[in-house]
């Protein structure tokens, strides 16, 4: 059950049963932003925070999920296109943490709602703080009538800090096997769409 869904079933707890099941720890709101983070004791529970954050648009949150030294890289054939559509723009040098915040709060600002949906399929252990998991995922933006999807693979390096909290580290994207386009291909054509 995907953590959309588990929060949809206890909301509706809640509601239907009239008993308080969330009255130990009320969510935070930070600016016009409700805060679903949990404190990521697992490398999961920080992939489920950046994508909640993602959903909602709360990038104080989604800021969160990344460790100061964040990095992306995006598809060798995705990067290929990008130099094709920005002839002359470095579009995926130089990608911080900062960088992709700015980046996802154009996508999420130019649309009306999304959907995102991580499949993990594969969890490899690089140590005892380091762990590479690798998720299959559609992302779903909605404008009007209109859907658009972008499919590929999310090799995320989550690091261990020194808290115990897991942080994602690395972000590489890897293309789907679908004629849709990839989230970094999305992420490169927003890089500079808020400029």
């Amino acid at each position: 059950m995907t953590a959309r869904r588990l929060l949809a079933v206890l909301s509706a707890a809640v509601l239907l049963g009239g008993c308080d099941l969330f009255a130990t720890r009320d969510p935070e709101v930070t600016g016009s932003q409700q805060s679903l983070w949990t404190p990521p004791t697992s490398p999961e529970i920080v992939v489920t925070n950046l994508e909640l954050a993602f959903e909602i648009g709360n990038f104080n949150d989604y800021r969160r999920a990344l460790t100061d030294d964040f990095t992306f890289a995006a598809d060798p054939g995705d990067a290929a296109q990008l130099e094709i559509e920005f002839p002359g723009t470095e579009v995926l040098e130089n990608w911080t943490a900062d960088v992709d915040v700015e980046v996802a709060t154009n996508i999420r600002g130019g649309v009306d709602s999304l959907v995102v949906d991580f499949v993990r399929f594969d969890n490899v252990d690089q140590g005892q703080t380091l762990r590479l998991l690798k998720y299959d995922y559609v992302v779903s933006l909605f404008a009007g009538d209109t859907r658009t999807d972008y499919v590929g693979e999310a090799w995320l390096s989550i690091a261990q800090q020194d808290n115990g909290e897991w942080l994602i580290r690395d972000w590489e994207d890897v293309a789907g096997q679908s004629a849709a386009d990839s989230w970094g291909l999305l992420k490169g054509r927003n890089r500079f769409s808020g400029s």
